[in-house]
């Protein structure tokens, strides 16, 4: 503010009631000095009922006497002239306190006061600007809200509501015991220093738990404030009550209507929403500019420039009521979800192809929006709507891994029971079982593999992927899961039959996952690289990406680390446009592990630490990847106590991982193993029963590619054992597993290194080609008898 009193004669705080501009502009006005200011005075204007009563207010204000009793004012223009007879050749700063309800009158009056005055500063507070030439605008926004429990003692929200919590219940701090419950009141009431304020005060009768339970009737709960204080600042309500008054009935009905929607709406939507009797949709662009001044409204930059209109949860909760006092509540959520589910139908086609990237951004900012509209949808028994909306959702909660989001809709939707179209069910349900669910289960609780199996037939028999595309991808990968690898391969080549261009790219990669399952690795990756080209055809970003990053995975085993580098950036520049944070950091990951691999340790570290820097995420599977990882980087460096510190949190990250857990498990495994293999006195018992662990792990999980990479292992502690024979058939055994030898592994080359010469470089042939020569089964049942 000392700035721009420098660069503005006027300036002007403004922003929602309650947020603290009247508290903000008499703190700066006390603490001014004489380089400001000789004079300082606060003139309160909340009592004025009329402009006229302007020039009086503010002379009494700063000590002047009154008018003579017989001399006759136009208008106050006496009192004008004696005011600015005063204050010309002074330097006084005056504070205009609450101009909202006088608006017109007061720019007016400020303006001329100005031009009289060439050494007078105005600050004013205001629910909206003056906007008069010359005026420096500051908008006061709530407090700062933290965006986790970790982070609540920096928030200035938390820290004012513990001080006043402190005041009613002394003794009362921030612990890890109260800062969830703290978080939610201080985001619940929008960082609003008033509300804040007044929730604290009920800790004199009231339990946080109390106080959080009570929050969505908060009018009630926040009705007992300072007495000493304004009565448009005593409660909640009636800071609010203060608000709407000021406003037109085209701004009120706007503002009432738009509380049916959820977070933000972009002008399109607000029309749609709220236009209706009083308003038409041509005004509403108007009305949205004069709310926002208002502050009823502040706006938001979408990741794709568009303008999103948005309401603090105060705000909508009184607009609310007023909608329902209005008789509107109906018709104002019947109009949003008419307009949400034509967005989400619309956006569903648009994900799989070159409007991705716009469209799950769109997606992404209205995703309060759409779910609102489910949630209603399946409320109120509208199977119809409700169904409609879950599978224009399916591909997106897969894209962005809204798991548990997806399984709880999918669970809803299916309750519908027959309501729900045969096919569309059997998306739902083969959705909700290849979602993440505790290892072996479904999510009912059966057995996963019947549950899969069950449902990748169910969708066959009614031909469901003819009608959502989607299936291409989800009915295939059933069928895996439930080891029906024959069935696995026709759905692929029912879907490379698809009329849809994704749905036929899809089922080329589903063919490439077959052969890969079926052993035959060069018809897997030729199969992958045809569905890459038609997704980057298309313009799919995260599917090209997807793939790239696996196609990867053939150019590391060959030893091209070039190449596999090259495919990774690829990969992550896909990814990246498409801006899925979680794709992205499991991108890095495999980066940081292909860095490691060719000995660029500095890079490696900086990948997996770039994860660590990351948004943070709800479940911690990468956390757990960048822990082995740099695990395993502290042992390539020789320093054991640094990897087992490592391996140590990340076994402890397990615990509160949900997906692929047992693949992460064999991850940690095999750095333990080979952090006790590295070292002279390494306890290559521990290693021996690290790695049988891995093994139990992994076979019922049939990923031939994992049980390599623990044969590899199993042949370097038999190696460690004294046993090179047993060793390097272990690594012939692998090579069997998986299709293809490990030519990129430094610890592959090491034991063919170290078996070459120990055995001599024909006998390890001889001996590594016995377990390459293995049938898979051979291999799996050569694998067990190792342990």
């Amino acid at each position: 503010m000392t700035a721009s009193l420098r660069g503005s004669r006027l300036v002007t705080l403004y922003g929602p009631g309650g947020v603290g501009k009247t508290r903000l502009a008499t703190e700066f006005a006390s603490r001014a000095d004489s380089d400001t200011a000789d004079l300082v005075r606060l003139v309160e204007l909340a009592g004025l009922r009329a402009g006229d009563d302007l020039p009086d207010t503010v002379a009494r204000a700063l000590g002047l006497p009154g008018a003579p009793l017989l001399e006759q004012p136009q208008s106050g223009r006496s009192r004008f002239d004696q005011l600015t007879a005063f204050l010309s050749t002074r330097r006084v700063l005056l504070v205009l306190d609450n101009c909202e309800h006088l608006i017109t009158e007061v720019s007016r009056f400020a303006s001329e006061l100005l031009a009289a005055c060439p050494r007078l500063l105005l600050l004013a507070t205001s629910r909206e600007p003056l906007m008069i030439t010359g005026e420096a605008m500051c908008r006061v926004d709530p407090l700062r809200l933290p965006s986790s429990e970790a982070e609540a003692e920096h928030s200035t929200a938390v820290q004012l509501f513990c001080d006043r919590a402190a005041l009613v219940r002394p003794g009362f701090a921030l612990t890890p015991a109260n800062a969830a419950q703290v978080v939610e009141i201080c985001r619940k009431l929008d960082g609003l220093p008033l509300a804040i304020e007044l929730a604290a005060a009920r800790l004199r009768s009231m339990s946080l738990q109390q106080i959080t339970e009570r929050l969505d009737d908060r009018f009630r709960l926040l009705a007992a404030g300072n007495r000493t204080t304004a009565a448009r600042h005593r409660t909640l309500r009636a800071t609010m009550d203060w608000s709407w008054a000021l406003l037109t009935e085209p701004e009120r009905a706007l503002a009432r209507r738009l509380s049916a929607a959820g977070n933000g709406v972009t002008q399109d939507a607000a029309a749609a929403v709220g236009a209706g009797a009083g308003l038409t949709e041509e005004d509403v662009p108007y009305v949205l500019s004069s709310l926002v001044d208002r502050s009823l409204l502040h706006l938001w930059e979408t990741g794709d420039g568009e303008m999103r209109y948005r309401m603090h949860e105060t705000t909508r909760a009184y607009c609310g009521e007023r909608l329902a006092e209005a008789g509107e509540r109906e018709s104002a959520e019947a109009a949003c979800t008419r307009y949400f589910l034509e967005l989400a139908e619309h956006a569903a086609g648009q994900l799989r192809g070159a409007g991705q990237p716009s469209w799950i951004t769109r997606l992404d900012a209205d995703h309060d929006n759409v779910l609102l509209a489910l949630r209603r949808a399946v409320d109120g028994g509208d199977a119809d709507t409700a169904v409609r909306l879950g599978l224009a959702l399916s591909w997106y909660w897969v894209m962005r891994g809204r798991y548990t989001e997806a399984n709880s809709r999918c669970a809803e939707l299916l309750r519908f029971g027959a309501r729900v179209p045969e096919r569309a069910a059997a998306l739902f349900t083969t959705l909700r079982l290849l979602l993440p669910a505790p290892a072996g289960r479904d999510p009912d609780g059966g057995d996963r593999d019947r549950g899969v199996a069950e449902a990748a037939r169910r969708a066959r028999d009614c031909d469901a992927m003819s009608e959502h595309p989607l299936l291409a991808l989800l009915e295939p990968k059933c069928w895996q899961l439930a080891g029906e690898h024959e069935e696995m391969e026709r759905s692929a080549r029912r879907a490379c039959a698809h009329p849809d261009a994704w749905a036929r790219a899809s089922g080329r990669a589903a063919l490439g996952f077959a052969a890969e399952t079926a052993g035959d690795v060069g018809a897997g990756e030729r199969h992958l690289r045809a569905a890459l080209e038609s997704f980057r055809e298309l313009g799919d970003q995260w599917s090209t990406g997807q793939l790239t990053s696996m196609l990867s995975r053939f150019t590391s085993l060959r030893g091209d680390t070039g190449g596999t580098l090259a495919l990774l950036h690829e990969a992550h520049t896909a990814i990246e446009a498409v801006g899925s944070a979680d794709d992205i950091a499991r991108i890095r990951v495999r980066l940081g592990f292909e860095q490691l691999r060719s000995g660029e340790y500095n890079a490696a570290e900086v990948s997996f630490r770039h994860v660590l820097r990351g948004p943070r995420r709800t479940m911690p599977e990468y956390e757990v990847l960048v822990a082995a990882g740099l695990a395993e980087l502290a042992t390539r460096r020789g320093q054991p106590s640094i990897a087992s510190a490592r391996l140590e949190r990340a076994l402890r990250l397990l615990d509160g991982t949900l997906i692929d857990k047992e693949y992460l498990h064999i991850e940690v495994l095999r750095r333990t193993a080979a952090l006790e293999l590295s070292q002279e006195a390494g306890d290559v018992a521990a290693a021996r029963s690290a790695a049988a662990e891995a093994l139990r792990l992994a076979l019922p999980l049939n990923d031939m590619w994992v049980l390599a990479t623990v044969a590899e292992l199993l042949a370097a502690v038999t190696l460690h054992e004294g046993g090179p024979e047993r060793a390097a058939r272990l690594l012939g055994t692998a090579t069997a597993l998986r299709g293809l030898a490990d030519l990129g592994s430094p610890e592959v080359r090491a034991l063919d290194e170290e078996l070459t010469a120990r055995l001599g470089a024909a006998e390890f042939r001889r001996v590594r080609a016995e377990g390459e020569r293995l049938s898979r089964e051979a291999a799996v049942r050569a694998l067990v008898a190792a342990v």
